[in-house]
């Protein structure tokens, strides 16, 4: 149990702190100097001193605090001032005393937060040093967060062979998570056609071969005319912006595989088609085979079934069909006019599993 002194001349605190069982107040509050150095005389175990600076008593002040510790130099000292006095600080300073406090901020609440070392003038730097520790703590979290978000960041690649659905697949998917509120690149790499653009009904210029951008909607953008030997600085440059960018290509392109998060292959319901894609690109061009989903495009239980695809390619690759319907038909032809068939509600049942599987690793 600590042992403290007051000499505040302050009473009412004094019998405050007589009420903590944590500490013990030796007597009543001392309202003269020399009577401080009297109590100290007969009791070495004080811990504390609370001391005015406007205490009566023949003894300069500074002299009595250096009486006191030479009496017991491991007594704590708490200086109260009546006001600001940077003179009188400095010199209370010389002589290796710290805590300095003014008499219209001393409560009990205070003092007792100084004698369990919760909080003290000399404990300042240790106080900063805490406060900066929280403050980087709280930087590393947003930074966290910042890094978690970068990485939530996913590049997706449409891939197939030609008139095979990928622009139409494309655009739907760009499109539903435009919708949900994430900022979506579409890159059109197929140079020769443009089917991306014709979809949307963009107006190209021939004759200008740099990379163009163009706003679908507000959360939704296309870029297009570009090289496939720039497509890395392209996703580089745009990534940052965007919460998913989408890559429409051909199946032969291995730079677009490895930075592709995902890898979406569009086949037809055909046992040719699917044989030459099984055999000519999937068994030997792509490595990664957990990054790699087969989209069976305008499925219909009739044509094929899924137990011959299944004997062609690993189970776990086929795991999404899309059927199909009158409605998935038209959007490619004019994707402005039918904005309004993305609404409904067959389509979003045939995309809702790739769209969770994308958001949800």
């Amino acid at each position: 149990m600590k042992q403290i002194l007051t000499a505040m001349n302050n009473p009412k605190i004094n019998e405050q702190l007589q009420k903590e069982k944590s500490i013990k107040v030796i007597g009543k509050d001392i309202p003269y100097k020399e009577g401080i150095l009297e109590i100290l005389e007969k009791n070495k175990n004080i811990n504390y001193i609370f001391i005015s600076e406007k205490l009566d008593g023949e003894i300069d002040f500074l002299d009595l605090l250096k009486k006191i510790k030479n009496i017991n130099n491991k007594i704590k000292l708490i200086i109260i001032l009546n006001k600001k006095n940077n003179i009188l600080e400095n010199k209370i300073k010389k002589i290796n005393i710290n805590n300095i406090y003014y008499k219209n901020k001393i409560n009990k609440k205070l003092l007792i937060n100084i004698i369990n070392n919760n909080l003290t003038i000399n404990k300042k730097n240790k106080i900063f040093k805490i406060k900066k520790e929280k403050i980087n703590l709280l930087k590393k979290k947003i930074n966290n967060k910042i890094i978690k978000k970068e990485n939530n960041k996913k590049i997706i690649l449409i891939t197939g062979g030609n008139k095979i659905g990928k622009t139409t697949i494309t655009l739907i998917l760009a499109y539903y998570l435009s919708q949900e509120k994430y900022k979506t690149a579409i890159i059109d790499c197929n140079f020769k056609n443009l089917d991306l653009t014709k979809a949307i009904k963009i107006k190209k210029n021939s004759e200008n071969r740099e990379l163009q951008e163009y706003k679908i909607n507000d959360k939704l953008f296309l870029f297009y005319n570009i090289k496939i030997n720039f497509l890395n600085n392209v996703v580089n440059k745009i990534k940052k912006n965007f919460d998913y960018i989408i890559i429409e290509n051909n199946i032969n392109n291995k730079e677009i595989i490895k930075i592709a998060d995902y890898i979406f292959f569009i086949i037809k319901p055909e046992i040719k088609n699917i044989k030459e894609v099984y055999f000519k690109y999937i068994k030997n061009f792509y490595n990664k085979k957990e990054k790699l989903f087969i989209i069976i495009n305008n499925f219909e239980n009739n044509k094929i079934s899924l137990k011959i695809i299944s004997k062609i390619f690993n189970q776990k690759m086929i795991k999404y069909k899309i059927k199909y319907n009158l409605i998935y038909k038209k959007i490619k032809n004019d994707f402005y006019k039918n904005k309004k068939i993305l609404n409904n509600k067959y389509l979003k049942k045939e995309f809702k599993k790739i769209l969770l599987k994308i958001k949800n690793n």
